[in-house]
C-alpha cells in the first residue's frame, strides 16, 4: 500500500517509532508502556497507542501489526473470493497523531521485516 508523501511526512516520524520499537524490543513492561507479543515479534509501545492487527498481505508483503495514536478499522475491503487493500487504517490523525505498521517484506526465499512510520 503506498501512501502520498504529500499526505503523510514519514522521515522523522521513521526514526521515532524505529527507536522506540527497536530499543524497546525484548523489554519487560515498564509504567506507561504497552507490550505487543505476535508474529514473532515482541516489543514496548507507548501506553496512548492503540496496536491492531488485520490480514494485510499482497504477494510480496504482509503487514504484521499497525500501531496508532488514532482509531484504526481494516484497510481492506472483503468479499468471497476477494480482498482489495486501498485505504490506510486510519481515516485521519491529529496534529501529533502516529500511524506505523510493521511488515513483513520479501520472496519466500528471503523475508525481511520493517516499520514504516506516517505522522
Amino acid at each position: 500500500m503506498r501512501i502520498s508523501q504529500q499526505c503523510f511526512r514519514r522521515v522523522p516520524a521513521l526514526v521515532v517509532a524505529a527507536a522506540v520499537l527497536v530499543g524497546c524490543a525484548g523489554a519487560s513492561s515498564k509504567p506507561g508502556l504497552s507490550q505487543y507479543e505476535g508474529n514473532a515479534l515482541s516489543f514496548d509501545y507507548p501506553g496512548s497507542w492503540s496496536a491492531a492487527t488485520f490480514d494485510v498481505q499482497s504477494s510480496f508483503s504482509n503487514v504484521l501489526v499497525y500501531l496508532s495514536t488514532a482509531p484504526m478499522s481494516d484497510p481492506c475491503d472483503r468479499a468471497a473470493g476477494s480482498i482489495s487493500c486501498t485505504r490506510l487504517a486510519v481515516t485521519a490523525l491529529g496534529p501529533d497523531g502516529i500511524l506505523v505498521d510493521w511488515s513483513r517484506n520479501g520472496f519466500r526465499t528471503g523475508r525481511s521485516t520493517r516499520a514504516r512510520a506516517n505522522p
